[in-house]
């Protein structure tokens, strides 16, 4: 009964460490291997933890983590591959617990795990995808397993493929809806594509909701006319989550709860952030 009921437990990072600091029987059954399988597959109807974001600050491409403690990965857990050194390379999209990076400068792309370490040079660019196009490249990067017991989100050691576009956009879509936002401080618009009931072809753009970001944000009004510097910086589409910037700030709102937690330290500026999801590997410590 004990076996099926820690089966329960949210996959995240300190799950089965705490669980084991119980008492012995618990340390016996968490650290079973028969249970760590059990629990992985078991792991397949949660949604991968957003564990943090890479973001570049000052030419310094960095992971921040998001999650409290005792869920908090530090920083230096996580590897970034030596190309990021290099103000010429950009993240392109991170997915399946791999991060896609492209150096500009060298047209060439890389792939890498930030969990595990492992890391893979790929081809140099196809021509179609160089200058000018690839300063508009959408990439992704995109789990190739598909067995039965796969777990999404598990898939630090997997076969994986990427998939380049230029001057398009890659965008969420569910049931043939697609929804996008516009954020300017302190409002934000979220606009959801219906369809004409009478006219089934006909499709046009609503405007679903309309929030005031002062008070999700934790800031408060000011009495002056000052023009806020504000902008949408990132976006995960597994938890529904967007990355804002408001002034030296970045917050992280949930869309579904628009409940928002504050990113530590300050940004003069934030071209993009990219938000990383995964779940943890149980064997690795925090």
């Amino acid at each position: 009964m004990l076996w099926k009921i820690l089966l329960l437990l949210p996959p995240k990072p300190s799950s089965r460490l705490r669980a084991s600091a119980v008492s012995t029987r618990w340390r016996g059954i968490a650290t079973d291997p028969n249970f760590k399988s059990q629990f992985l597959v078991h792991s397949r109807n949660w949604k991968p933890p957003l564990l943090g974001v890479f973001e570049r600050r000052r030419q310094k491409f960095c992971f921040t983590p998001v999650l409290h403690p005792p869920d908090r990965i530090p920083a230096e857990r996580i590897h970034i591959s030596g190309w990021m050194t290099s103000s010429d390379c950009d993240v392109t999209a991170c997915r399946h617990g791999r991060v896609l990076a492209i150096d500009r400068l060298l047209a060439r792309l890389v792939v890498f795990a930030p969990l595990t370490g492992e890391e893979r040079n790929l081809p140099v660019v196809p021509d179609e995808f160089r200058p000018p196009s690839y300063f508009h490249l959408n990439a992704s990067v995109l789990c190739a397993a598909n067995g039965q017991d796969h777990v999404h989100g598990f898939c630090h050691k997997s076969p994986f493929k990427v998939a380049l576009l230029s001057s398009h956009r890659i965008i969420k879509t569910e049931q043939g809806t697609v929804g996008w936002v516009r954020f300017s401080f302190p409002i934000l618009e979220i606009w959801l594509r219906k369809k004409n009931c009478q006219q089934q072809q006909v499709t046009t753009w609503l405007l679903h909701k309309t929030v005031d970001m002062h008070d999700i944000l934790g800031i408060p009004p000011r009495s002056s006319n000052k023009v806020w510097h504000s902008k949408l910086r990132g976006y995960d589409e597994a938890n529904n989550v967007i990355i804002l910037l408001v002034d030296d700030s970045a917050y992280m709102v949930d869309l579904n709860s628009m409940k928002s937690t504050k990113l530590d330290g300050r940004r003069s500026s934030m071209n993009r952030c990219h938000p990383f999801t995964s779940f943890y590997p149980p064997d690795m410590a925090i």
